[in-house]
């Protein structure tokens, strides 16, 4: 009640857009500008340049005077009742705020309908602040004093979250809501996956503890200094390309955001939400329909994936990853000629799989891979005619559409894809299982 009045005056000459609704002011003043506000009432009142603040800076002076009295704001702050402003260290970086921004965080995180909406803020903002004095017990800052670490894809679709070992997590991406902000993906996904269609985007997790470090103004706090684990891009990458060869999905890499700490921390410590570290991946943009249907992965999909992934320091994995990539990049393909593309990338997959080493490669490859896979005669046969008819194809490709024989050949290249990968992903499994 005592700043609606000021926040109307405040905004008026500037023109900012008011929403009004059956008579009512409604308009959702962004927090910066609130808190701006309630800065400016501080030292403008103390000042006395205006006397429209002065019932504002009566109103904020208890929760002020509180947030003063918690031993790490007052061991940072020290005894200068004039000083509002500290600064936090948030892993690497540090910045400035006040003690006006954390009533913004507190009013902002708030719980509405209850009889004491600020009561859990308060305590999980006391947390928060304890961490920079000592480790809170792991009960009680579980999840604030919880960053991840999070490669973003699209593409698969997962009901819950997945343990995949190793200290790594598959979740989806309403799962991500705490820690990542819509707004970074603006520049790889299509703006209609905002509103509409989340379903196929999760993302691969790591989580860390951690801890925010809090500061004199003139005496900056000592940042945690935190480094993603070295094989974190390479883990994410590989699990991603072996999800896609086993489910034969397209999965896209969209972005990677290191160090995000929780949405609701960042609030109640008055600092801008964003990840330390972002890297982005490729747009789906031109590839997004919002009417996609798209099923759960089912329970066994996922189970074979996390057992070959286990076991692949055990397996022919190594040599066979970089294969593994080579197929899932098959599926990724797009554009004017992503299907002659993906025959070609199948004709690598084969050959690096099978090795031929005679003149006659295409009936070395219908041998081997009817060797490996096929139980019957009529599966050899059957496995060869496929292969046969695919290197005729990959032949044209290669050499061009220069007659009508090979103009044929060429328009086949989707068959030939359909009928082969199944046949390539088979063999690529049996090797690393």
């Amino acid at each position: 009640m005592v700043q609606r009045p000021f926040l109307q005056w405040y905004f008026t000459p500037s023109g900012y857009p008011r929403i009004l609704r059956n008579g009512r002011d409604e308009t959702p003043y962004p927090s910066e500008a609130i808190a701006k506000l309630y800065d400016d009432a501080l030292f403008e009142a103390r000042f006395g340049t205006t006397g429209k603040f002065k019932n504002l800076k009566a109103a904020l002076d208890p929760a002020r005077g509180v947030l003063r009295d918690h031993p790490t704001l007052s061991r940072a702050m020290g005894r200068d009742l004039k000083r509002d402003d500290f600064q936090i260290g948030i892993l690497n970086h540090t910045s400035m705020t006040t003690l006006s921004q954390l009533i913004v965080g507190l009013m902002e995180c708030q719980d509405e309908g209850t009889t004491e909406p600020f009561l859990k803020p308060a305590s999980d903002l006391s947390t928060l602040l304890e961490l920079s004095l000592v480790q809170a017990g792991a009960q009680k800052a579980e999840s604030l004093g919880t960053a991840i670490d999070v490669a973003v894809y699209c593409g698969a679709r997962f009901e819950e979250e997945v343990d995949l070992g190793e200290e790594y997590a598959l979740l989806p991406f309403e799962h991500l809501a705490d820690y990542v902000d819509m707004d970074w993906l603006k520049a790889v996904a299509a703006e209609q996956v905002s509103w509409r269609r989340m379903e196929q985007v999760f993302g691969i997790v790591r989580r860390f503890p951690w801890r925010p470090s809090v500061g004199n103004l003139h005496f900056p706090p000592e940042p945690e200094t935190r480094n993603p684990p070295p094989l974190f891009h390479r883990w994410a990458a590989e699990f991603a390309n072996l999800l896609s060869v086993v489910m034969s999905y397209r999965v896209s890499w969209l972005a990677t955001f290191e160090g995000c700490i929780p949405r609701r921390a960042a609030k109640l410590l008055g600092s801008h939400h964003d990840a330390a570290q972002t890297h982005k991946g490729r747009s789906i943009s031109h590839l997004f329909s919002p009417f996609d249907k798209s099923e759960f992965v089912e329970t066994e999909q996922i189970k074979l994936v996390k057992e070959l992934f286990a076991k692949r320091r055990n397996t022919e994995y190594p040599e066979m990853a970089a294969i593994i990539q080579r197929l899932a990049e098959a599926h990724r393909r797009d554009g004017r000629f992503a299907l002659d593309d993906r025959v070609l990338d199948l004709a690598i997959v084969f050959e690096r799989l099978f090795k031929p080493r005679g003149r006659s490669i295409g009936r070395e490859l219908e041998k081997s891979a009817a060797e490996l896979l096929a139980v019957t005669d009529d599966e050899k046969t059957s496995i060869g005619e496929q292969l046969r008819q695919f290197y005729k194809v990959r032949s044209a490709i290669i050499h061009g559409p220069s007659d009508e024989r090979s103009r044929r050949l060429i328009s086949q290249s989707e068959k030939a894809w359909q009928g082969c990968e199944p046949i390539a992903r088979a063999a690529l499994l049996k090797k690393i299982s």
